[in-house]
């Protein structure tokens, strides 16, 4: 792995919240001052093909950003229509219930809900 990548890949398991790639890249240059945009999202690119992150659209489609996870035990996310904001959640005995449904077993999967949250509703 290149040191710009587990840069990235660091940056990314450290993150408490679900960071763009923009901020991504903002907060690798602290560290490699002459990363480029371009570097950082090639580096996501493969790290999402190789499963190490995840990638998550957020916003309704005339106002949509991606945004980068870590992979984690398996979670939901909600995300507010309106504004974006992403939350992780954890709905207990969601993939149990669904393998045992469909006879299936299942390795990983995303769960995006949407809403409008309680600061867009009172806006």
């Amino acid at each position: 792995m290149t040191k710009n990548r587990k840069l990235i890949l660091d940056i990314i398991n450290s993150s408490l919240s679900h960071p763009t790639a923009e901020d991504i890249w903002e907060l690798s240059r602290k560290e490699a001052p002459g990363i480029s945009l371009a570097t950082v999202y090639n580096n996501l690119s493969a790290l999402c093909e190789e499963n190490m992150i995840r990638r998550i659209t957020s916003g309704s489609s005339s106002k949509c950003a991606v945004h980068y996870d870590k992979i984690t035990p398996m979670h939901e996310h909600i995300v507010c229509s309106a504004c974006g904001g992403i939350t992780d959640i954890k709905i207990d005995g969601l993939i149990e219930d669904v393998e045992n449904k469909t006879g299936m077993n299942f390795s990983s999967y995303d769960l995006i809900l949407h809403h409008v949250c309680p600061n867009c509703r009172n806006a």
